[in-house]
């Protein structure tokens, strides 16, 4: 339940008299409060001394609105393009939406804009001049040889938003890992030395580039069974493996169950194509023998 504008208006007054100057006002709840005394309340908290801002999820943004903001005395706009259920719906269900919000801040509608990597890739924002980034180091922990990678590619284009069109550029970034390499050469834009250290790791555990890398996947509705499929794959090609390769797994997949389907994981990899290739061969001719009529699905994926 939303409060009056008499209730607003008091909590104010008190917040003045107990705590004093106070530089920003956040309101957020606004798109219900538009359809109420929204821009009386904005006037009378700036009478009072208060520097506001609004953020939304964007639907606010229309030429009326931003009118009747401004001579409200509002000094900033902030538009949260995720995490919002009503920002993905409106997104999901009104076409244009998403465009509408980025034209809306690239024509300085809008003063701050929040999102997640939908923000980062491809847009041209002529004066953005300051970029943060939070949690920098969160894609190192995802189960994939190449996290370091593609956090390195991600900050990058991050940091590439700001500074654009001439002007000079600064971004912060917060991060629990300062060391790690991907985030320290992404920082400093060494893109020469972020290789070097990447291709350390590569070389060392046989992963592409530096070799070959391929994942095999086993899904079926009986989890016991989906096991003892991919144990028996793994047990029959072991004997055949050239040295130069190696297998990882049996494992559960990261997402194990999917629609009533249940995963497992095998990887194969190995430093000649000739050989991946030949495996695979392998792989599949077992998988006949092993599969011949029960429910299970078996796929194959280079990396």
């Amino acid at each position: 339940e939303f409060l009056s504008k008499a209730q607003i208006l008091n909590a104010l007054r008190d917040i003045k008299e107990h705590i004093g100057t106070y530089t920003m006002l956040n309101i957020t709840g606004g798109e219900p409060l538009l359809r109420r005394d929204l821009f009386e309340i904005m006037r009378e908290a700036t009478e009072m001394g208060f520097d506001w801002g609004i953020v939304t999820n964007g639907s606010l943004i229309t030429d009326e609105v931003i009118a009747q903001m401004k001579s409200s005395g509002m000094k900033t706009i902030t538009i949260s393009l995720d995490g919002l259920k009503e920002t993905h719906d409106s997104l999901r269900h009104l076409p244009g939406s998403y465009e509408k919000i980025l034209t809306a801040f690239s024509n300085q509608e809008a003063d701050i804009l929040i999102g997640t990597q939908m923000i980062v890739k491809g847009h041209d924002f002529k004066n953005v001049t300051l970029m943060g980034i939070l949690a920098a180091d969160l894609s190192l922990n995802v189960p994939d040889y190449r996290a370091s990678e593609r956090t390195f590619q991600l900050l990058t284009q991050a940091e590439g938003r700001a500074g654009r069109n001439g002007n000079a550029g600064e971004c912060i970034v917060q991060t629990y890992d300062p060391e790690n390499y991907a985030v320290r050469d992404a920082a400093s834009q060494d893109f020469q030395r972020f290789y070097e250290e990447e291709m350390i790791f590569r070389r060392q555990l046989w992963y592409p580039p530096a070799g070959f890398f391929m994942k095999l996947m086993v899904s079926g509705p009986d989890p016991e069974g989906v096991h003892d499929l991919i144990t028996r794959i793994t047990e029959k090609t072991l004997p055949v493996l050239p040295k130069e390769s190696r297998i990882l797994g049996p494992t559960d997949a990261d997402i194990y169950r999917v629609k009533d389907m249940y995963r497992e994981m095998l990887y194969f990899k190995t430093r000649d194509e000739e050989t991946l290739l030949q495996t695979k061969l392998c792989f599949e001719e077992n998988i006949r023998m092993l599969t011949d009529g029960k429910r299970y699905f078996v796929s194959f994926e280079e990396l």
